[in-house]
């Protein structure tokens, strides 16, 4: 019987996760850890004629978990490295993707080594689909209808708004993000019953963020991203987001370890939203660490001096309300 309500847990994600989903339409839940892809799930043989663990696995699928090897979870794991270091790396060129350099492209005349972190994208999405060839009995979800349609209008109005002659290396970045989106976005509705394992991790990179933040605009320095990127944030440079007061004073933006502060004010306004629903199943600590988190997020947010964020925030809080 205690075996019979472990299966089910992982069988049913509960109404917190399923709030996570809803809420989230593009690819915030970077979390999990790779104890997915390094932890075998092995079930026992008596089990695998269960019912209710049979339900909508096919055979294939359950003789890859007789097996130990399960192609879902390990394509999980991949996809919560992935997204945890995307989230924070401010920059695609610097950083944690240029480490271990497999070869070196040329962009605008400039160097840009590809590291040993890329080949995780064709290893995850080669495992996400034996998943889906494994297990024959499962169809391919397309996602609410409601989240999925805004969701491609958006995409297209962006692609439709390149200037690929003009700015072609811009115009490659923005493709790349909106496939990235894409994927991102099918492998989440497609594998919403894993999406509890990457809480804990979701949590810990909008931590990360926030403190760097905080931290920026406190000391009006570059803490975090001139480490990760070797670029300096200059009150006085042009490009840098400050801003101006009328006795000329000028004010650091926070950038955390995004590559604007408008995309970290983006990044913590949904992530805030997601962890509503977040339940801490009456944990006194935990309920007062994911306050404390909230809290923490919430000021980074404010600090980014990002409107559009603040906007957002205001407005997905009203929608989740009502």
């Amino acid at each position: 019987g205690r075996l019979r309500h472990v299966l089910q847990r992982f069988q049913s994600p509960d109404d917190a996760v399923i709030n996570y989903v809803n809420s989230l339409a593009i690819p915030l839940c970077a979390a999990g850890s790779l104890t997915n892809l390094l932890r075998p799930r092995i079930i026992p043989e008596s089990c695998m004629h269960h019912g209710e663990y049979q339900s909508g696995q096919s055979a294939a699928s359950a003789h890859s978990r007789r097996q130990g090897f399960d192609a879902a979870r390990a394509a999980s794991g991949i996809f919560a490295a992935l997204m945890a270091t995307i989230f924070l790396s401010p920059l695609w060129e610097r950083g944690p993707f240029t480490l271990g350099a497999l070869t070196t492209i040329q962009l605008a005349d400039t160097p840009i080594p590809v590291g040993a972190l890329y080949l995780l994208f064709p290893a995850w999405c080669a495992l996400w689909m034996m998943s889906h060839i494994t297990a024959r009995g499962r169809g391919w979800r397309w996602g609410d209808p409601r989240l999925t349609l805004p969701l491609l209008a958006l995409s297209a109005l962006t692609l439709l708004k390149l200037s690929p002659l003009a700015h072609p290396i811009a115009a490659l970045e923005t493709v790349g993000g909106v496939l990235l989106l894409a994927t991102c976005y099918l492998f989440i509705v497609n594998h919403a019953a894993h999406l509890r394992a990457y809480l804990p991790l979701f949590t810990l990179v909008c931590a990360i963020q926030s403190i760097f933040a905080l931290l920026q605009f406190v000391t009006q320095s570059a803490i975090g991203y001139e480490q990760l990127t070797g670029y300096t944030l200059d009150l006085e440079a042009s490009g840098v987001a400050v801003l101006g007061a009328s006795d000329g004073t000028r004010v650091l933006r926070a950038y955390g370890l995004t590559a604007h502060p408008n995309l970290l004010g983006g990044f913590l306004a949904l992530s805030s939203i997601a962890l509503i629903g977040w339940k801490t199943n009456g944990s006194r600590w935990r309920t007062m660490a994911l306050i404390g988190l909230r809290v923490l997020m919430l000021s980074a947010m404010l600090v980014s001096f990002s409107r559009a964020a603040w906007l957002g925030y205001a407005v997905g809080l009203v929608t989740w309300v009502i």
